[in-house]
């Protein structure tokens, strides 16, 4: 049944089916004729970066403490590190107005961690973007503009090289380095695809209610409903009472039946 709604209406559904196609590649797909055929990708994916600097005794605002008295001290001032570095005061520096885009990126920067979950004197930043070159670039940018903070805090206030602490750059990220962590969302072009056809099934069921098939019917036998509540198709028991009554009609059978009759 289903089969015959769908081959009785192939047109829509066909037509349906092109809507579907052209409607979910516009989805995912941009065409563009400024500068000639062009054919891209609406949704970009997003690379990461990553860089990691350490602490080590010899750069900050402050002086350093006693090792006997607290021995985690470098570990304390990464996690301060990362706040500062995660500050209004320093996104302005990193980001255009301090706002992360797409065309400028993002970067996050946090304390490592040991498996224990314990502090490492170790600050580890994150950049983002939308190619492997920004992702890159926005991380050093975060990086290098902490240790310049850093650096001009420490000599603003005086405080001698000897009670210093340096940050030294473990790795620095390049474009090769970068990493997608974010691939290109099928949703939206799923969503598209399914939603146009079940507009075109469900067209093509009203279709069919609307305007049912037209009753076909046949010499000498009960019509044939080709759609509909159902087919009344005759059978060879009515075929062969119609032939039987249509030979006792004729002459023939009229004279053959009046002289098998009794005699009065």
């Amino acid at each position: 049944m289903h089969l015959e709604v769908i081959w009785r209406w192939r047109y829509v559904v066909v037509a349906g089916l092109g809507l579907a196609v052209v409607l979910t590649f516009f989805s995912f797909f941009s065409v563009s004729f400024a500068h000639g055929f062009k054919i891209d990708y609406r949704q970009g994916k997003t690379w990461g970066a990553t860089e990691q600097v350490i602490l080590q005794p010899k750069l900050y605002v402050q002086n350093q403490p006693s090792a006997t008295t607290n021995s985690s001290w470098p570990s304390t001032l990464a996690g301060l590190y990362a706040q500062i570095a995660n500050s209004d005061l320093l996104r302005t520096r990193v980001l255009p107005q301090g706002v992360a885009a797409s065309q400028s990126g993002n970067y996050t920067a946090s304390a490592v961690l040991d498996p224990n979950q314990a502090p490492l004197p170790m600050v580890q930043f994150d950049g983002t973007g939308s190619t492997p070159q920004e992702a890159a670039s926005v991380t050093r940018r975060a990086t290098t503009t902490l240790l310049s903070y850093l650096s001009d805090q420490a000599t603003q206030n005086q405080i001698p090289l000897s009670q210093r602490v340096t940050l030294q750059v473990l790795s620095t990220p390049f474009a090769n380095d970068a990493t997608v962590v974010k691939g290109r969302k099928l949703t939206i072009p799923i969503v598209i695809f399914l939603a146009v056809l079940i507009v075109t099934f469900g067209l093509a069921y009203l279709l069919e209610n609307l305007f049912p098939a037209v009753a076909v019917a046949r010499p000498g036998r009960a019509p044939l409903v080709e759609h509909g509540s159902g087919p009344a198709e005759s059978t060879n028991g009515d075929d062969a009472a119609l032939e039987e009554i249509e030979s006792l009609e004729s002459p023939a059978g009229r004279a053959a039946v009046a002289g098998d009759s009794p005699r009065r």
